[in-house]
């Protein structure tokens, strides 16, 4: 996932994901991907998505299968801005297919940025990267626990900063009922632009 930073109220998110799906329940889960947005401060955006089969087979997805639609809440408050949901179907998933995909969206009149990362799921992270770029002279607080397992750079050069995090390997987080908050026991960064 990378942040770049335009100002402390805009920004664009660019989210690059692979994944191979092992389950069945994995497949059923990840053959279609949804994007929540509100048009009138973000977009959100495809950029590319492919799909390979266990025989090696790459199915690019169509324009025709994605769908923007407005959120399930919308008709039931029409005094708020619209939401949407842009819908894309996934071509071909199956057991021991991999997929590919990046999204990207945008953020523009904001309060201010903030965004929250962690490096653990409920399923196993073979790789995580997480960069935050930023102009030089826009104050980010920055609050980490990074535990062992993740490293932390940053670059300053040419006017902007760059903050990155990886994690490698990070097994997954066995789901039970009413676990704690899961910055409490994971490792995370929170990079915020505001003062609250």
């Amino acid at each position: 996932t990378e942040y770049t930073l335009h100002d402390a109220h805009s920004w664009t998110v660019t989210h690059t994901v692979k994944k191979e799906e092992k389950t069945y329940n994995g497949m059923k889960k990840n053959a279609e991907l949804k994007l929540s947005y509100n048009p009138v401060w973000q977009s959100a955006a495809l950029r590319d998505a492919v799909v390979t089969d266990p025989e090696g087979v790459e199915k690019k997805i169509g324009r025709e299968e994605w769908n923007v639609m407005d959120a399930a809440w919308v008709g039931g408050a029409p005094r708020y801005p619209a939401e949407k949901t842009l819908v894309a179907s996934l071509p071909g998933v199956d057991v021991g297919s991999v997929i590919e995909y990046t999204t990207v969206e945008t953020h523009s009149n904001q309060p201010f940025f903030s965004a929250y990362q962690s490096f653990n799921g409920f399923d196993p992270v073979v790789e995580k990267k997480v960069a935050i770029k930023a102009p030089s002279g826009l104050a980010l607080e920055i609050a980490e626990e990074l535990k062992d397992a993740v490293t932390a750079a940053k670059d300053d050069e040419d006017g902007s900063v760059t903050y990155e995090w990886s994690a490698a390997d990070m097994p997954s987080v066995k789901r039970e009922d009413d676990l704690p908050p899961w910055w409490s026991f994971n490792a995370y960064v929170l990079a915020s632009a505001g003062s609250w």
